[in-house]
């Protein structure tokens, strides 16, 4: 708190410890006791007696009341006598400022180390994304190239059995085998283009993985 070091018993007890004796050796050894006053705190018998500890102490005591509340007899002389601060009908910066004030007279300040977040600068998509896809459309094209001039072969291979009448063009059988082996080389030559961007592609990823 604004550079201050604090005790308070769900921070700094341990399991296996006796929390009373730590609680009170606490208080022994504390610049300043500082009691935030409500109404369950004045219910608690364990505030009571750390109160009383305090003042027993005789240690710079600050009593903020969180709550307007009616303090118990045996508090009324010691804590009255002593200047509190009234949380409940202030606003907070009348609140933390004389707070201020009061812990700067019992209590040494450590400054507060402000460690300043680093900004990230933001990290542009990384292009091994495109030249993976890349190379899957070049291979799916070819492929789609393949398959069409495959049926384009079979088709030239066909028509000249399905000539309707003498002297159609479709009907002339060399012409049917010649234009089908040249779509048939021409699917061989980008079948062998489609294995070649695969292969690219497998020895990319394998160095990229590496």
């Amino acid at each position: 708190m604004q550079g201050y070091k604090i005790w308070y018993d769900k921070g700094k007890l341990q399991p296996g410890l006796a929390w009373d004796k730590e609680i009170s050796k606490a208080i022994k050894a504390c610049a300043c006791f500082i009691v935030f006053i409500t109404q369950d705190a004045l219910d608690s018998p364990n505030v009571c007696i750390e109160i009383d500890q305090a003042l027993e102490a005789g240690k710079p005591f600050i009593c903020i009341y969180w709550e307007k509340v009616e303090l118990p007899s045996r508090f009324q002389k010691p804590i009255r006598s002593i200047q509190a601060l009234e949380r409940y009908a202030l606003r907070r910066i009348e609140y933390e400022e004389p707070l201020s004030r009061a812990l700067s007279e019992y209590v040494e300040c450590s400054p507060v180390e402000h460690t300043e977040t680093p900004v990230e600068t933001p990290v542009p998509p990384s292009p091994v994304i495109q030249t993976n896809i890349l190379p899957k459309i070049l291979f799916l094209s070819l492929i789609l190239l393949v398959v069409l001039f495959v049926f384009l072969a079979v088709v030239a291979t066909i028509a000249p059995h399905l000539a309707s009448y003498p002297g159609d063009p479709l009907g002339n059988r060399l012409s049917g085998f010649l234009v089908s082996f040249v779509f048939i080389a021409i699917a061989f030559g980008l079948g062998g283009g489609a294995l070649a961007v695969y292969r690219i592609y497998l020895k990319r990823e394998k160095r990229e993985d590496g």
